[in-house]
């Protein structure tokens, strides 16, 4: 069964993204003798300006207003305005652009026709009021191969079954579960099992297919259910093994996005700030950091691209903010755990934002469908890797 609905895309879109930015491209300015433009180009300009807005959140057309008053320093990475969802992303980490069974080794590709008859023959065994499998990333995961270079990752398949467990409303849902093994296919045809990721059951799906290193394989992340498997891990063949990929230790693979534009997924990662919704069966959460891929094949999670990216997604938010935390018409900041992120990202100390949460939102006041306990906790245990200067709303810093 999915995961609990965590809001992370959402605190991406309610708060930073609703927090995408972009900073539209300056017209050519003309030379010194040119003629000015007319009244009625000029209006007809600002016209085309504003329609590019229309269908944007008024929180969005905010923050692009901040950062185009507040533009990068000199020599700071350009990253991606609209980052999107894995979904949303082309690119080789893609499983829909993998390599096709026509450019692997023959054997790859026979003991890959072996997997999918097996999974084909165990939905096949499922009773036949068994609930629909269409768009399920778990069974769409398992038993297909997906060519990595010189071979192919695959969940080999077992049985499948059906099963029925209350979803994060309490309400009775049934869906299909695979038994699997996380598997590679040599270019023999042969195949190396790793036969269960410490800590994962149930249902599992991939998230991101890429070669991190250069060594011709592509690494493979695979989000796993189960206690040991909260994040989406990096996998490696090599040497005849399969080991989680030493260089993306630490780092959760589940949301893949290209911030800079050099050609290797980078991975966004769930802020320390969460509260859960007292509303409703879920979680906020903060604004994420950004896991920058390197070309050596390791991360960073404090680099100037990973600076810039939360720069960006905080424009808006100064100390000054701090005197309005729970005020949703502050800067470019809905929600209030991204608002509080932000605030500690700008240099606010966790002493100083506890004496602002305290005066404006005491104990025992309304929650607002935030979990008081969780943000103050939040707020004493977030080690942040970095700060980034604040970027003003206007004159007075708000």
């Amino acid at each position: 069964m999915s995961t609990p609905c965590r809001l992370a895309l959402g605190a991406l879109i309610v708060f930073a993204g609703a927090c995408r930015t972009s900073r539209p491209a300056e017209r050519p300015q003309p030379p010194p003798d040119a003629a000015a433009p007319t009244p009625a180009v000029q209006d007809a300009a600002a016209a085309a300006d504003a329609a590019a807005e229309d269908d944007v959140p008024e929180n969005v057309r905010d923050q692009r207003a901040v950062l185009r008053r507040c533009p990068a320093p000199a020599g700071t990475p350009t990253l991606v305005p609209d980052p999107g969802s894995y979904d949303e992303v082309d690119g080789p980490w893609k499983p829909a652009s993998r390599r096709t069974a026509a450019d692997a080794p023959p054997p790859v590709t026979a003991t890959c026709s072996a997997m999918e008859g097996r999974r084909r023959a165990a939905l096949a065994r499922l009773p036949a009021n068994a609930p629909s499998t269409d768009d399920d990333a778990h069974v769409e995961s398992v038993g297909r191969c997906f060519y990595a270079g010189r071979g192919a990752w695959v969940l080999e398949p077992g049985a499948a079954r059906v099963r029925r467990e209350p979803d994060v409303t309490g309400e009775p849902v049934r869906y299909v579960e695979f038994a699997w093994t996380l598997a590679y296919v040599q270019p023999d045809g042969q195949v190396v099992r790793l036969r269960r990721p410490a800590g994962a059951r149930g249902r599992a799906w991939w998230r991101v297919f890429h070669d991190f290193d250069g060594d011709g394989v592509a690494e493979a992340g695979l989000r796993g259910e189960g206690p040991g498997a909260a994040v989406a891990t990096l996998y490696a063949f090599r040497d005849g093994a399969i080991a989680p990929y030493a260089r993306g230790a630490g780092v959760d693979a589940e949301t893949p996005v290209d911030v800079d534009s050099d050609g290797r997924p980078d991975f966004l990662q769930e802020s320390p700030f969460a509260t859960a919704n007292t509303c409703g069966p879920s979680t906020f959460t903060g604004v994420p950091e950004v896991a920058h891929a390197l070309a050596d094949g390791g991360f960073s999670r404090d680099d100037a691209v990973a600076r810039e990216w939360m720069r960006q997604r905080c424009a808006g938010v100064t100390p000054a903010t701090a005197e309005h935390i729970l005020d949703s018409g502050v800067g470019p900041g809905r929600e209030i755990v991204g608002m509080v992120g932000c605030l500690r990202y700008v240099g606010v100390t966790a002493e100083a934002l506890q004496r602002a949460l305290d005066a404006q939102w005491p104990e025992g006041a309304d929650d607002h469908c935030w979990s008081r306990p969780d943000v103050v906790r939040s707020v004493r245990e977030a080690r942040l890797p970095f700060q980034v200067p604040p970027c003003a709303l206007d004159a007075n810093g708000r």
